[in-house]
């Protein structure tokens, strides 16, 4: 568990969940671990729920894109396909 992601945590917290885990501290002393209680061990979830959709949602933009690039690059080819070809320049 990084600091980093425990201070995200705490900083979430509203004023009265605050004082609760510093009741909890308090009392329990030692035996308080802050990253094997359960509103941390909930909200860690939620945070790997929400960037699992992030990547899922920025997976889904990228197929689309090149599904997008595919099409457009299909029309190009079916374009330059149905031109007539170009009459041999001449030499003179």
């Amino acid at each position: 568990m990084s600091q980093k992601e425990i201070a995200a945590y705490i900083l979430q917290l509203s004023p009265m969940e605050k004082q609760i885990l510093n009741i909890a501290k308090t009392h329990l002393e030692t035996s308080f671990s802050l990253v094997k209680s359960i509103g941390f061990q909930e909200w860690q979830a939620e945070q790997a729920q929400a960037q699992a959709q992030v990547q899922a949602e920025q997976a889904q933009a990228q197929a689309e894109q090149a599904q997008a690039q595919a099409e457009q690059t299909q029309a190009q080819a079916e374009q330059a396909a149905s031109m007539p070809p170009a009459p041999p320049s001449s030499k003179t």
